[in-house]
C-alpha cells in the first residue's frame, strides 16, 4: 500500500513539473534590452549566429527646408534599400525635434524639425540616432527633452543626451545575432557649458575630457561583445581630423572600442583600420540642406561587419546629396569620392569598389581581384 501511494505521489509531482514549450522563432530574434534591468532578469541571449552587419551614416537634418512638403519618406527613398540590408543602422540627428522652444540667441545656425519627420527615418530602417551634437539643443532644454521622446516614440533608440548626465551617458545596449553591442555617443563640440547634462539638468554627454570617455568605454566593453562610439568632433569643412582627435581615437580603441564613427566636419574624412577596430573620422552630411561647398554634397554609407574578434570587413558606398536627398553617386562622381577617401585614409586602403582594407592586407592582395 505504501509503495502504491509513493508511486502515485511521484506521478503527480512529475506532471506538475512539465516545462512550458518555448517559441524557437521568438528566441532567435535580436532583443533590445533595458540597460537598467538587473542582469539576472534579462532574457538569456541566443548563441552567435554569424557576423553582424552595421550601417553608419552622417549628419541628418529633417527640417521643413529639407522636406519641402515632399513627405517624411522623401529624404530616405534612394538609400532605404541599403539601410534595410543591415542588422543595425545608425546615424547622427543634427536637429532638435519639437514644436516648443525658441532659438538660442547668438548662434549662426539653429535647426528644428517636425516630429512627423522621424517616421520616415524609422521606415527607412534607422535603429539608433546620436543626439550628442551642437544642434539638438538649438531650441532649449524642453525641446531637447521633446527630441528624446519623439525619437523613442518613432521606435528609434536615442543616445548621447538625457534628462541628466546619467541618462545622457547611458549606452544603448542591443543584442543582434547573439552578440551584445554597446553604443555610446559623446560630443566635443558644445556651443556653451549650459548644454552639458548634469545633476537634474538635461543636456548632452560631453567628450571634452578623455578620462570619463575612456572609463565609459571600458565599462561598456566589460558587459558587451563590441563597443560602438559615436563622436561629434573636428572642424567644419576640414579634410583631416585634428591631432587631439586622432590621439583620442587611439585611446578609445585601446580602451576597447570596436568601431568609432565621427560627425561634425560636414565633409568626408578618412577611415583607419587599427587591429580589429575601425575609425571613420567623419561621414560628412547625409540628409542635409544644400551646401555651397561641393564637398559638402558628397557623402558615404559605411557598412561594417563584426565577428567574434571585432571588425571583419568594411565598405564605403559613395553617395551624392541632391535637394537634401542622398542617392547613389553617378559613376564619375563615385570614382572621385572613393579616390579622395583613398588619399585621406592611407595607409588604410579604399579600393575602387569602396572596400576598406588594412595596409598589410592590401599589400598581400592588391594583385588579386576583389
Amino acid at each position: 500500500m505504501r509503495r502504491r501511494l509513493a508511486l502515485l505521489l511521484l506521478l503527480l509531482m512529475t506532471g506538475c513539473a512539465t516545462p512550458t514549450p518555448t517559441n524557437p522563432a521568438q528566441a532567435a530574434q535580436p532583443q533590445r534590452l533595458n540597460t537598467g534591468a538587473p542582469r539576472t532578469n534579462r532574457p538569456r541571449r541566443p548563441p552567435p549566429t554569424g557576423e553582424v552587419t552595421l550601417a553608419f551614416v552622417g549628419d541628418i537634418l529633417l527640417t521643413d527646408t529639407v522636406l519641402a512638403g515632399r513627405g517624411a519618406d522623401y529624404p530616405w527613398a534612394r538609400v532605404a534599400p541599403q539601410l534595410g540590408q543591415a542588422d543595425l543602422a545608425i546615424g547622427n540627428l543634427e536637429t532638435a525635434v519639437s514644436t516648443r522652444g525658441a532659438a538660442v540667441p547668438n548662434k549662426q545656425f539653429t535647426f528644428r524639425s517636425p516630429p512627423s519627420a522621424l517616421a520616415g527615418a524609422a521606415r527607412a530602417g534607422i535603429d539608433v540616432l546620436s543626439l550628442a551634437n551642437n544642434h539638438t539643443g538649438d531650441y532649449g532644454p524642453d525641446a531637447l527633452l521633446d527630441t528624446i521622446e519623439h525619437v523613442r516614440a518613432a521606435g528609434i533608440r536615442p543616445v548621447g543626451a538625457g534628462k541628466d548626465l546619467d541618462a545622457a551617458a547611458r549606452p544603448v545596449i542591443v543584442d543582434v545575432r547573439g552578440r551584445r553591442l554597446a553604443i555610446l555617443a559623446f560630443t566635443r563640440v558644445i556651443p556653451e557649458a549650459g548644454w552639458v547634462a548634469g545633476y537634474r539638468h538635461p543636456g548632452l554627454n560631453p567628450g571634452w575630457d578623455p578620462r570619463p570617455v575612456l572609463a565609459a568605454i571600458r565599462e561598456a566593453r566589460a558587459k558587451a561583445d563590441a563597443v560602438i562610439v559615436l563622436m561629434h568632433w573636428g572642424e567644419e569643412m576640414k579634410d583631416r581630423p585634428r591631432p587631439p582627435d586622432t590621439e583620442l581615437a587611439d585611446a578609445m580603441i585601446a580602451a576597447g572600442a570596436t568601431v568609432v564613427v565621427g560627425h561634425h566636419p560636414h565633409v568626408l574624412q578618412g577611415v583607419r583600420w587599427q587591429g580589429q577596430s575601425l575609425v571613420a573620422y567623419s561621414l560628412g552630411n547625409f540628409i542635409f540642406s544644400s551646401s555651397a561647398n561641393p564637398l559638402g554634397r558628397q557623402s558615404a554609407l559605411l557598412t561594417v561587419r563584426l565577428g567574434a574578434r571585432g571588425v571583419t570587413g568594411a565598405r564605403l558606398t559613395p553617395l551624392t546629396i541632391v535637394a537634401g536627398q542622398p542617392r547613389p553617386a553617378p559613376a564619375k562622381e563615385a570614382k572621385a569620392i572613393l579616390d579622395r577617401l583613398r588619399q585621406l585614409s592611407a595607409p588604410t586602403h579604399v579600393t575602387a569598389t569602396g572596400k576598406v582594407t588594412a595596409a598589410h592586407e592590401h599589400a598581400a592582395t592588391h594583385h588579386k581581384p576583389e
